[in-house]
């Protein structure tokens, strides 16, 4: 199976989602891609096996591979995630920022850099709205807090980095791609306020895998397809 995916996917470039369980990965490939996906947190809704998706309708040679949950207690999952990641050109690892230092997502991480070393990977460290949220509640004017946010948000970002050594292939970033239902950050008003203190949304991660579409595949018309098509999935 492994081997006619390989040759069906060689004229092809793939994107691999792959991170920690409920980081938020299928919503991300959902809505920046334009796909439906499982989207859910019970055990039956999320990701178990992983999922290919097309867009030849928009961007044609292009796939997205949204692969499992890397922590599942299922140990035939991330090894076949393991194994799939072989047919990646770009990888977008989405984990939970408090995660980011568990055991599981660190030695996943350091995998996916040995393995892929060339590929450029991007670390989405999900749920950061939650950070912007500690600060907000705290008791002090509305112009200290954004600074205080944005201080704290990037002073927060440079120990996750540090922490993690570096890797040339690796850029990694906060961001959050969905709030509670009744939260003001659901609003274009409050998503600006998150991009003000550095937390990046669902677009920020289009652009980036854009960027290395151009940069390091020389894939210039690919990329400019896909800016088009990310343009009105996440208007």
């Amino acid at each position: 199976m492994i081997h006619q995916l390989r040759e069906k996917l060689a004229e092809y470039i793939a994107v691999g989602v792959i991170g920690v369980t409920n980081s938020g990965k299928s919503h991300l490939v959902n809505k920046l891609f334009g796909v439906e996906t499982l989207v859910g947190t019970t055990q039956m809704k999320r990701t178990t096996i992983p999922l290919m998706y097309s867009i030849n309708g928009a961007v044609k040679k292009l796939d997205v591979i949204d692969f499992p949950g890397v922590d599942d207690q299922d140990e035939s999952i991330p090894q076949l995630a393991n194994l799939l990641l072989g047919l990646a050109q770009i990888v977008v690892f989405v984990v939970d920022y408090r995660k980011i230092h568990t055991q599981s997502a660190r030695s996943w991480l350091t995998e996916l850099e040995s393995e892929k070393e060339a590929v450029p990977i991007l670390v989405c460290l999900t749920h950061a709205d939650r950070l912007y949220a500690e600060i907000m509640a705290q008791e002090n004017s509305s112009k200290d807090k954004l600074e205080l946010s944005k201080r704290y948000i990037r002073s927060e970002l440079t120990l996750i980095k540090e922490r993690l050594g570096h890797s040339p292939s690796r850029d990694v970033d906060f961001y959050s791609f969905s709030q509670e239902p009744d939260s003001i950050l659901n609003h274009e008003e409050g998503r600006k306020l998150l991009e003000d203190v550095g937390i990046h949304g669902v677009k920020d991660v289009g652009i980036w895998i854009v960027e290395k579409l151009k940069t390091q595949l020389d894939q210039p018309n690919l990329a400019t397809k896909l800016q088009e098509h990310f343009q009105k999935t996440t208007h």
